[in-house]
């Protein structure tokens, strides 16, 4: 072996050498940490926790639900010289009175949902009827109230509609207690960005089918909720026959939703009244058929000639 190679090649395992090479790369040598030493959460704590939550949630809550009613009461106005416009400022101001709630809601179902809390704190989000009231005071009434200012609201309503769908996307993953509420949450924000989608044909598509999926998962997973039924057949418009099995279907659920009286009946008006109908004409003699046995069981001539038109 060469010379100049014998040499390196001991003074390579010297492992002061190495030390020294660690030393001019990395700076002084340093001690490995060892992980922090970290307390268990306490039932104790928690319990604290989610007084000190609860509390700040519903003053912002109820903020939340003065201006709403405040805005909501403009936004109804007829005259529009005596509504009050908002500024950007004002718009974004009231978003984030809204975002605040909702991570308040987001903190008091991690707190009371802890492995380590006992069942009677766990059971505190169903007595207040937190996933109801985190949709029907944190998310619905300022979409509502934004829809109502579009076009002018639309830049602020997509932006607390991106707040509001992410976040009942991380409760769905990680509340999975309340799932069901939160799965039928997702498909309504669904529902309102493919209302609000009007300039682009495409983006309203791929959020009708967002809806639609959410509304069918929900729909499997507790099929005598009649309400979803409903929905599903709102999105089942122009086709006749979908609309027609879905309304029906959520009437006569175990647990029936009654607005699916109004929705069948403005499938069936124009067929029953003979105007106009953008369907063939078997879908338009099954709607007949279906509409005068539900509000004209009377017109037995009008359901024979639909039956033979279904036969033939």
């Amino acid at each position: 072996m060469p010379q100049n190679a014998k040499s390196l090649l001991e003074s390579s395992s010297d492992p002061r050498q190495f030390a020294a090479v660690d030393r001019g790369i990395n700076g002084p040598e340093t001690q490995m940490l060892l992980q922090p030493e970290t307390r268990p959460i306490t039932h104790a704590h928690l319990v604290v926790e989610v007084k000190d939550i609860y509390a700040a949630l519903v003053m912002v809550e109820h903020k939340c639900i003065e201006l709403d009613e405040k805005q909501s009461a403009d936004a109804m106005e007829r005259d529009p010289g005596k509504r009050t416009n908002l500024k950007d400022e004002q718009w974004q101001a009231l978003i984030a009175l809204h975002k605040k709630l909702l991570y308040e809601h987001h903190d008091f179902f991690l707190a009371s949902q802890h492995p380590n809390t006992s069942p009677a704190l766990k059971r505190l989000a169903a007595k207040y009827t937190m996933p109801a009231r985190i949709w029907r005071r944190g998310i619905h009434p300022l979409l509502e109230i934004l829809r109502h200012r579009l076009p002018d609201s639309l830049d602020h309503m997509l932006a607390f509609h991106y707040a509001a769908y992410s976040m009942m996307a991380l409760l769905y993953e990680t509340v999975t207690d309340f799932e069901d509420t939160w799965i039928e949450c997702l498909g309504d924000l669904a529902r309102y960005r493919m209302a609000i989608e009007d300039s682009s044909t495409r983006d309203r598509e791929i959020w009708e089918g967002v809806a639609r999926a959410w509304y069918n998962r929900a729909a499997v997973k507790r099929p005598i909720i009649g309400r979803l039924y409903h929905h599903l057949g709102i999105l089942a418009r122009p086709y006749s026959l979908q609309q027609l099995a879905y309304y029906t279907r959520s009437l006569t659920s175990i647990e029936p939703f009654d607005s699916a009286r109004a929705s069948i009946m403005t499938l069936f008006q124009p067929v029953l009244d003979r105007k106009s109908f953008k369907s063939k004409a078997l879908e338009i003699a099954y709607v007949r058929a279906a509409g005068i046995l539900f509000d004209r069981p009377q017109q037995t001539v009008a359901f024979q000639k639909a039956l033979e038109t279904i036969r033939n």
